[in-house]
C-alpha cells in the first residue's frame, strides 16, 4: 500500500508536482495537505532509494504523532511503507498492528480494510504466511471491489503472494479471477499485483508468463523513475524465470546488475541476489555464495527468504555428495518453512530432512540405560 495509490507515480519523484489526495474508499474525506506532503516526501525517498536515517526518524515521528483519521491515513501508510523499504518490517509490524487495533476499536471499515492490507504485506515480509492470508482476506471482505477502487491491487497482491508461497494453488488462482480496474496498472498497486502474479506463474511452471510480468514491472519502474530493488526486485524475479528456461547467462546478467545497484547496507536484498546468482553458477561454486546469502539473510527479519536460501544450500550440498551437510541444512530449512507456513519449501527438502531424522534416531534403542543418560546429557551440552 502506498500514498496516492490511484495517482500517476511520476508525481512522487517530482517535488514540484504534489500528488492528489488518494481515493481509498467512499468514506474517506478530504485529506490534509501538510500531512499528505510529508508522507509523499517519505514515500518518494523510499521509492527512489534515497531514504536515509533521518527519513526513518521522520517515519517514526509521523506514526508517533498522528491520530488516525481520514487525513492522516495516507501519511501513516506511507510511513509504514518507508519502514518496509528500509528493511524494518519489525517496526512496521508494531505500528501496523497498533493502528489496526485503533481502527477496529473505532469501527471505521475503510481504515480497517486499508490497514489489514498493510498488515498483510508486513506479515509476508516477516514470513508469517497464515497471518498475511487472514489479513488480506479480511481486507477484501470489508470493502467491495467498488469500494476499494484502484488500490484493490494491494490486498489481492498480498493474498496472491501468501497463498502462492503457502502452496495453496487453487486459492492463489482464485485471486487472479478477481476483477481489477485497468487504471490500477498505472499505479504502484499495479506493480504489486504484477509482481505477485509473476510469482504465481513461476510456481505453476509458466516462466514465460512470469517473465512478461516481471519485465512489465521493470518497464513501469524505469518510466516512473523508481527502478530500485527495494521497491520491487524485478531483476532477480526475472532471473528465476530465465533459469527455468535454461537461459543462465541472461539470468546472471540481471542479478549482476541488481547487485551493482544495491547500497552497501542492504543486507536483505544482497542476500536474495546472491541466492539467485548462485543458481547461475557451476555447482561447485554455489555453496560459497549460498553460505554468504544465508549469513546476510540471518540479519534480516525475512524468514521466508532465509528458508529459500537454506533450501538451495541443502540441494547444492546433496548434489555434491556432501550428505551430512545437506541434512543439517535441510533441518534448518524445514524448521523455518514450517514456521512460515511455506509447504512447498518443506516438501523441497523432505527427502534430505527425512534422512536426517532417521539418522538422528538410528541406534537409540540399542543403548543401555546408562549410555542413554550420557547421550542425553551430551546432547544438552554437558
Amino acid at each position: 500500500p502506498g500514498l496516492a495509490a490511484d495517482s500517476q507515480p511520476g508525481a512522487l519523484t517530482d517535488p514540484a508536482s504534489p500528488p492528489p489526495a488518494p481515493r481509498l474508499g467512499p468514506s474517506v474525506g478530504a485529506a490534509r495537505p501538510p500531512q499528505i506532503m510529508q508522507g509523499a516526501a517519505l514515500l518518494a525517498a523510499a521509492l527512489t532509494g534515497k531514504l536515509e536515517d533521518n527519513g526513518l526518524l521522520a517515519a517514526e515521528q509521523i506514526l508517533q504523532g498522528a491520530r488516525l483519521d481520514d487525513g492522516t491515513l495516507p501519511a501513516v501508510i506511507a510511513a509504514i511503507a518507508a519502514l518496509l523499504a528500509a528493511d524494518r518490517p519489525d517496526r512496521a509490524a508494531v505500528w501496523a498492528r497498533s493502528l489496526l487495533d485503533d481502527a477496529t476499536t473505532r469501527g471505521v471499515p475503510t481504515w480497517q480494510a486499508v490497514l489489514r492490507a498493510t498488515c498483510a504485506m508486513v506479515e509476508i515480509r516477516l514470513g508469517n504466511l497464515p497471518a498475511a492470508q487472514a489479513h488480506a482476506e479480511q481486507a477484501l471482505s470489508i470493502l467491495s471491489p467498488q469500494g476499494w477502487g484502484v488500490p484493490i491491487g494491494a490486498p489481492i497482491a498480498a493474498l496472491l503472494l501468501a497463498t502462492t508461497a503457502a502452496g495453496k494453488a487453487e486459492e492463489a488462482a482464485a485471486c487472479l479471477r478477481m476483477p481489477v480496474p485497468e487504471e490500477m496498472f498505472q499505479t504502484p498497486c499495479g506493480l504489486m499485483y504484477l509482481g505477485a502474479r509473476g510469482r504465481y506463474y513461476l510456481s505453476v511452471n509458466r516462466p514465460h508468463a512470469a517473465l512478461a510480468d516481471f519485465q512489465s514491472c521493470g518497464d513501469r519502474m524505469a518510466a516512473w523513475g523508481i527502478d530500485q530493488p527495494a521497491t520491487l526486485p524485478w531483476r532477480t524475479e526475472a532471473a528465476q524465470a530465465y533459469l527455468r528456461m535454461g537461459k543462465d547467462d541472461e539470468a546472471r546478467g540481471l542479478v549482476d546488475r541488481q547487485l551493482e545497484m544495491l547500497p552497501p547496507g542492504d543486507r536483505r536484498m544482497r542476500g536474495i541476489s546472491l541466492r539467485v546468482l548462485a543458481m547461475t553458477r557451476p555447482l561447485r561454486q554455489r555453496p560459497a555464495l549460498l553460505h554468504e546469502a544465508v549469513d546476510l539473510l540471518r540479519d534480516s527479519a525475512d524468514r521466508l527468504e532465509l528458508a529459500r536460501a537454506y533450501v538451495d544450500l541443502s540441494h547444492a550440498h546433496w548434489r555434491l555428495g556432501e550428505h551430512s551437510r545437506a541434512r543439517r541444512t535441510a533441518w534448518r530449512a524445514h524448521s523455518l518453512a514450517e514456521q512460515c507456513g511455506a509447504e512447498p519449501l518443506k516438501q523441497a527438502v523432505q527427502p534430505q530432512y527425512g534422512t536426517a531424522d532417521a539418522d538422528a534416531t538410528a541406534g537409540i534403542d540399542d543403548l543401555s540405560a546408562a549410555e542413554h543418560r550420557v547421550a542425553v546429557l551430551a546432547a544438552n551440552g554437558y
